[in-house]
């Protein structure tokens, strides 16, 4: 597998720099529990139909619940937790 870092620029390509994190992303590895693309579709879809920035808000904070599950290796207990917190909140707000 290549390891590599480069500048967002296209700067400089450092090859054996990034750590085991880097292979990790790089080869699409995630966490054990995340959430389905239901709270993908729900977060999109709460920013674009936002009546403004504000409310933007909710549809940003699905998405980062999304995120954050998809992309970090969390307990069950804790992604259950995300979980009811969107529910609850973020996903009642936006579309019901």
């Amino acid at each position: 597998m290549v390891n590599r870092v480069t500048d967002i620029d296209s700067g400089p390509v450092l090859d054996g720099v990034a750590g085991d994190s880097a292979q990790a992303a790089e080869v699409g590895l995630r966490g054990g529990a995340g959430l389905d693309d239901y709270y993908l579709v729900k977060g999109l879809t709460g920013m674009v139909r936002a009546d403004g920035w504000f409310d933007a808000h909710w549809g940003a904070g699905v998405l980062a619940g999304y995120y954050l599950c998809r992309e970090n290796r969390l307990e069950g207990q804790t992604v259950a937790g995300i979980k009811r917190q969107l529910d609850s909140r973020c996903c009642t707000a936006i579309i019901a």
